[in-house]
């Protein structure tokens, strides 16, 4: 909309030059011409034909300055709506993915579109972390056991949970052993 209204805003400007370009010549044109009808070198009515063209040019020009004007309004709006704009989770969270960067488009309303989603909101009040167990390990877990688990993305900071889920299918990952995964 901004681009749109800054297009117009150049199509008035230059619409504004052209007309103040009309309207100096339509000066210079009823001057001279203005002596010679004193001369009597013209008749009347040519000569009020070039007074017509000269108040036409004249309000060309008032009306080019009054669009200039308009469309001036037109930008500084559409920039104010721009800076007040406010985009609102329903959920309270932390930003997890990007997937529109500022400039691309994006389609309201439309949550199978690409474009359509802006970013990922995820709840961190609450986390899940779905680890792989050895077999040899996995029998030593039961669901509602506390667990403590270190990110590598955060060495420092251990993470208490509870086990939560043990699936029952386990993954084959050589020939002597299969790993379980475990919901904390």
């Amino acid at each position: 909309e901004l681009n749109r209204v800054e297009a117009g805003l150049a199509a008035a400007a230059s619409e504004q030059e052209k007309s103040a370009a009309n309207r100096a010549e339509a000066e210079e044109t009823f001057a001279r011409n203005k002596k010679l009808r004193e001369m009597g070198l013209i008749s009347s009515d040519v000569f009020r034909k070039i007074q017509l063209e000269r108040q036409t040019a004249e309000f060309s020009y008032r009306t080019a300055i009054a669009n200039v004007s308009q469309n001036k309004a037109l930008v500084s709006a559409t920039r104010k709506l721009i800076s007040d704009a406010v985009v609102k989770a329903p959920i309270a969270g932390r930003v997890t993915s990007i997937k529109a960067e500022e400039g691309e488009n994006a389609i309201p309303g439309s949550s199978n579109l690409p474009g359509a989603t802006i970013m990922v909101l995820s709840d961190m009040s609450e986390l899940f972390a779905e680890i792989k167990l050895n077999e040899s390990e996995v029998t030593r877990v039961r669901p509602g056991q506390e667990a403590e688990i270190v990110l590598e993305a955060l060495p420092g900071l251990p993470l208490k949970g509870v086990v939560k889920e043990i699936l029952s299918s386990g993954q084959r990952v050589d020939q002597e052993s299969n790993q379980y995964r475990v919901r904390i």
